[in-house]
């Protein structure tokens, strides 16, 4: 998990999920609102990448909320077709 704090308040999250080996899944990235677009959610997502490299995982996926989509693909992602949802970082391997 990552964390930013603000003058000791958290105003951004993000965590990994994974098997350590194949699959690592991004989940909860949250930025408070009136932060938003000050970099911090790419600094949070930077951070949890490179923990997955780190861990040599196979394949990072993720699911983003509604209009989150050109802010993952800025990243990387990819979208996947509409028959399988979420997302997934291109060109690991």
């Amino acid at each position: 998990a990552v964390c930013a704090r603000l003058g000791g308040e958290i105003v951004g999250t993000g965590m990994v999920l994974g098997d350590g080996v194949l699959h690592a899944l991004i989940v909860d990235v949250i930025v408070t609102p009136e932060l938003r677009g000050h970099g911090i959610g790419t600094e949070i997502m930077l951070r949890l990448i490179a923990r997955c490299r780190e861990a040599d995982v196979l394949g990072i996926q993720l699911f983003s909320a509604r209009g989150a989509r050109g802010f993952y693909e800025r990243l990387g992602f990819v979208a996947r077709p509409d028959d399988g949802p979420g997302m997934e970082l291109g060109g690991l391997r």
